[in-house]
């Protein structure tokens, strides 16, 4: 599996490859060394070009699984966007998995100098993605498997 990730934090992102094996995903996790060979990180702000373009670079990992991890800047246009821009390389089975989607749950006003907040969140950005492409849903599964988790509803799983 190739991870994608936005963020620098690699313990989470091979947390979370873990957890794809709730939702039917026959893989073993294996070492941390061996998942640690299959993950490519890419730094950069996750809508520009630039990383778009190191994206395209290595799209010939197409044949494998490919779950990309989003948390970056939480407000919904943003997030949006992300979804809009990662989808595509998503084949069936694979993930999209938006984090902090429990923003949405927190009161109003909660975020202090923040331009996310409830209405304006990755869990709406998720909503309104799901509106429009039909290919994706979200993957109940693992939300139910989970104590906690900043990510409930966010578990994007690629269905068509």
């Amino acid at each position: 599996m190739i991870a994608v990730s936005f963020k620098r934090k690699l313990k989470e992102i091979l947390i979370y490859r873990e957890k794809t094996t709730f939702c039917g995903r026959n893989q073993s996790t294996g070492l941390l060394i061996q998942l640690s060979i299959n993950i490519l990180l890419i730094e950069g702000s996750s809508i520009s070009k630039e990383v778009i373009h190191k994206v395209e670079e290595v799209k010939h990992y197409k044949s494998r699984s490919i779950m990309v991890i989003l948390d970056s800047h939480h407000s919904h246009d943003h997030v949006l966007e992300e979804l809009r821009l990662y989808s595509p390389y998503i084949q069936k089975g694979g993930y999209l998995v938006v984090f902090d989607t429990v923003i949405e749950d927190m009161p109003k006003g909660f975020f202090v100098d923040k331009p996310w907040d409830k209405g304006n969140n990755p869990k709406t950005a998720v909503w309104r993605f799901l509106e429009e492409n039909k290919r994706f849903d979200i993957c109940h599964e693992i939300s139910a498997k989970l104590s906690i988790s900043a990510a409930l509803d966010g578990y994007l799983k690629c269905i068509e």
